[in-house]
């Protein structure tokens, strides 16, 4: 009877456990995006298709894997030569990391040109980011951390999801099993 009354108090440890890790990265994620005025606060630099794995279209300021902090500020407050994150006007759905090149006023509004640091992949401004609105605009980059973001690119592969997926599955196996070979009568 007892060792069912452990197991049980182990599922409800393993459970409480997950609940605490999704309520802190949802407190984190929510507080950030208040303290930092944007929905998305935290963006990681990925692959871009067709570049090696060392290389993308911000090298050598960013790297791949590298994670980027975002601050939502007024479109008046962007200067040329400012990082952003905006989403790609042909789809929404794209978050593009480029340095702003070129800032025009019609009517009062904001439109930006927008262009990679990597002279070999962006020798000029894209079609899709040149003279975009404000509303685009996700967010300034205020800081980085290199390389952290490898995780989050190789858990977004088929055999890094597999692996993820096994290692919590493991380490949930080994918290219900427990640490030692306790035996109760």
């Amino acid at each position: 009877m007892k060792s069912r009354q452990l197991d049980n108090g182990r599922i409800k440890r393993l459970a409480k456990t997950v609940l605490l890790t999704v309520v802190t990265w949802y407190t984190l994620w929510f507080g950030l995006s208040a303290l930092l005025q944007t929905a998305n606060p935290i963006v990681f630099v990925g692959l871009d298709p067709g570049l090696s794995w060392n290389e993308c279209s911000m090298t050598p300021t960013l790297s791949p894997g590298d994670v980027l902090f975002l601050q939502g500020v007024p479109s008046d407050q962007i200067e040329v030569g400012d990082i952003i994150v905006f989403r790609n006007p042909r789809n929404p759905d794209d978050l593009i990391v480029h340095r702003v090149i070129q800032i025009v006023i019609r009517d009062g509004r904001h439109y930006f040109t927008t262009k990679g640091d990597n002279p070999r992949t962006n020798p000029w401004s894209l079609s899709y980011e040149k003279d975009f609105p404000a509303t685009y605009i996700v967010g300034r980059v205020i800081f980085k951390i290199p390389l952290v973001g490898w995780v989050w690119i190789a858990v977004k592969t088929p055999a890094g999801t597999v692996v993820l997926i096994g290692c919590i599955i493991v380490i949930a196996a080994l918290e219900l099993k427990g640490k030692g070979t306790e035996t109760y009568t």
